[in-house]
């Protein structure tokens, strides 16, 4: 084990970390979210496209552009964007009868993103491009103000989670509708609709999918989307659903009566299945009136079912394995897992909700031009298609960064989408530069959602034990929003990349991974043979692994994970042993997707210096985490803090002394430090703001912690609001 000494600690924090680098991290979420906006998600939602840089001309063209600054934004009050042009291609009977560039409008950009000026400036060129010497970005300006897009939490994707309500049982797969926008984006030439699909148990029927299309939700039994994803027999369906339960007979009695209700239904093949779905959800799908029942079943399937997988086995093998969960949380062989848990959630970034209110405008814009090109040409003497058609209908582009630019200015999302989120405003702030505290404070901000701030449990606003190191547990405001508008701890981070998927299954499959298809005469389940867990990776089922391998392979992915050569550093790998089957369902889950929480910590079986591992919200559940050598015990602990304050957030590690104080003063410290006056910027003289105060006499405090200087806070120093001093005991004169 190569424990941390506890003297070695706060010295080698001090030693590695810079002010720079600390600045960049408070932002980067923001910046890498709206990075892979610009240049991978955008990619699939539009064919060829292109983001320019922000640039004004007088005559139209590109040739004689200038530059646009953010400066110039601020002061002349406009939008600080640039052009996103498209190919436009009309096809009749599949084939292209026409196809050109065109440009779709001006869509924002985020200041320090690859699409910003500002990006590759030295300080001392921000500062003659009248910016800050040290501008961290991460915001947009909008007609001349500065607008910042919050983080909110949502629940983990593609993740089967239990839940109990009432007096039933739901089981619902964690898919909010950015994240089917984003796994859809993985799929060329697809279009992009929400779902949140659920599966619940009860007394009646014991498989039912709550599947929402649009605007509809329809209750359809699991049967029937097995049967619709993958094209077999009834002896095949009985066996998938049935292996590693062949002696239950509660579930068996629960199978018969699925595959009963299929014949009930007439339901006898793939074709069958896609005409019943079909006709159930045809009035709430894109389709026209010549779509057959059979062709709106299969759209259904592949851009709402179980989006995250790419071919119809997976969907069906996902299926079977949920059912399975679903079977031991209604015999309550397993526990009901929290939503409001930090490890059962998610972030949701900036990035994320530009590209889906993209992929919802395009879709909208390309419905509307082709129901005009079709009526223009019926309602047309020579009933052919002409360019004048599609000339006329690029007056529909504008739809496409109108409503990105709205969402931006207003906070408010586009009424077509209102359904994906809990919430339709209050998505957007401006960034307020009362003090530099209060500017960063905007970034490393998460909030819980505007629907649970009316909500009278109290469950959302506590802080559970599963967020220590994620969430700072002082660093949140008094009052109505206390609890639900939080903050990231100093060393959390937020992925804003996604793994490969890809490189995950190569490496596990040295130790032993078994296809479904090579281990469908396994038994999963049973007790006299060797135990095999699922091995699922952002929800897609790719095997089983044995109980004897599984470990060796856990360990081995760890210290790869760490070295970062092989794998991404920030690759989740959770394992839930059929020891804890009581409480979570067993399993090992790999997670490579972006949106995730993630922090660091030192692997204690991994030699230094190359033992830094990040660990995420649900892998921590499993973990010894020991924060000094004297909390270290032999078979037990395996990995160990860095430094005790990484719980604390940006602001909360200014406060000298947190120990020595009641624990309502260090919250009310956190909102007392964003309030003083202090010195927001040095390029006061460059700003039109209608209100900013700036601290004439700064002074540098007597106490410091060794955040303040690592976080060089003297390059802006705040103020102070008041000293108030309360004698213990009172004299008698």
């Amino acid at each position: 084990m190569y424990l941390i000494q506890k003297h070695r600690m706060y010295s080698d924090v001090r030693n590695t970390i810079t002010a720079k680098m600390i600045n960049a991290e408070l932002v980067e979420p923001h910046i890498r979210s709206f990075n892979y906006f610009a240049e991978q998600g955008i990619t699939q939602a539009v064919e060829n496209p292109f983001i320019g840089f922000p640039a004004i001309s007088k005559d139209g063209g590109d040739a004689n552009a200038l530059k646009l600054w953010p400066s110039e934004c601020r002061v002349s009050c406009q939008s600080y964007s640039a052009k996103l042009l498209a190919t436009l291609t009309i096809k009749i009977n599949n084939q292209v009868v026409d196809s050109a560039r065109r440009n779709l409008g001006d869509i924002p950009i985020m200041l320090m993103s690859n699409r910003c000026h500002l990006t590759k400036l030295s300080p001392n060129q921000l500062m003659k491009e009248k910016e800050e010497m040290n501008e961290m970005g991460g915001y947009f300006i909008v007609n001349g103000q500065e607008k910042v897009v919050r983080m909110l939490i949502a629940q983990r994707r593609n993740y089967v989670g239990s839940v109990f309500h009432s007096l039933n049982f739901y089981l619902f797969l964690m898919e909010l509708y950015f994240v089917s926008l984003w796994l859809l984006l993985g799929r060329n030439g697809s279009n992009v609709a929400s779902i949140i699909p659920n599966m619940a148990y009860h007394c009646d029927v014991f498989g039912i999918i709550i599947l929402s299309a649009i605007i509809l939700s329809i209750i359809c039994p699991i049967d029937a989307c097995c049967y619709a994803t993958y094209d077999c027999p009834d002896q095949f369906l009985y066996t998938e659903l049935m292996r590693g339960f062949n002696e239950d007979e509660f579930w068996k009695g629960c199978v018969v009566n699925m595959l009963m209700d299929l014949k009930s239904e007439n339901l006898n093949s793939k074709a069958d299945a896609l005409s019943y779905l079909g006709r159930l959800f045809r009035a709430a799908l894109p389709v026209i009136t010549s779509t057959t029942n059979m062709e709106a079943g299969q759209i259904l399937i592949d851009r709402y079912l179980c989006v995250h997988l790419n071919t119809d086995r997976e969907k069906f093998d996902f299926l079977i394995y949920s059912a399975q969960k679903l079977c031991s949380l209604a015999k309550e062989e397993i526990v009901p897992e929290s939503p409001d848990s930090i490890a059962n959630q998610e972030v949701l970034l900036p990035g994320m909700i530009l590209l889906l209110i993209l992929k919802e405008r395009l879709e909208i814009m390309l419905t509307r031009m082709c129901r005009y090109i079709v009526d223009s040409i019926i309602c047309d003497s020579s009933h052919q298609f002409q360019a004048r058609h599609i000339t006329t209908a690029v007056k529909y582009t504008s739809l496409v960064t109108r409503a990105l630019e709205y969402f931006l200015r207003t906070g408010n999302l586009p009424s077509n989408i209102h359904h994906a989120f809990s919430q339709q405003s209050g998505f957007c702030i401006i960034a307020e530069r009362l003090n530099h505290l209060r500017f960063v404070g905007h970034f490393r901000g998460i909030h819980r959602g505007a629907f649970f701030s009316e909500v009278r449990s109290t469950d959302v606003r506590k802080l559970s034990t599963e967020a220590w190191g994620f969430i700072c547990p002082v660093h949140t405001p008094d009052g109505s929003p206390c609890g639900l508008l939080n903050h990231l701890a100093a060393s959390c981070r937020v992925t804003a990349t996604q793994g490969s998927r890809d490189l995950v299954i190569h490496a596990i499959s040295k130790f032993g991974l078994l296809s479904l298809t090579a281990s469908a005469m396994l038994n999963l389940d049973s007790a006299t043979d060797q135990y095999y867990y699922r091995v699922i990776v952002d929800g897609s089922v790719i095997g089983v692994i044995g109980e004897e391998n599984v470990q060796q392979a856990i360990q081995i992915l760890r210290k790869e994970k760490s070295s970062g050569v092989f794998l991404s550093i920030f690759t989740e790998i959770c394992f839930f042993s059929r020891k804890t089957f009581s409480m979570h369902y067993p399993g090992l889950f790999i997670f490579t997707e972006f949106g995730r929480f993630m922090r660091p910590v030192n692997n204690l079986s991994i030699e230094p210096p190359s033992n830094r591992e990040y660990i995420g919200t649900m892998e921590q559940l499993f973990l010894g985490i020991c924060i000094g050598p004297e909390d270290f015990e032999e078979g037990v602990t395996t990995h160990q803090e860095i430094d005790p304050a990484n719980i604390l957030s940006f602001n909360a590690k200014m406060i000298p002394f947190p120990d020595h104080n009641q624990s309502p003063r260090n919250v009310y410290q956190c909102q007392m430090a964003k309030q003083t006056m202090g010195t927001p910027v040095h390029s006061l003289v460059h700003r039109t703001d209608n209100k900013m105060y700036c601290l004439r006499t700064p002074q540098s405090p007597l106490v410091k912690t060794e955040s303040y200087d690592a976080y060089a806070i003297d390059n802006y120093p705040l103020g102070t609001n008041a000293i108030v001093a309360v004698i213990s005991y009172t004299v008698c004169v």
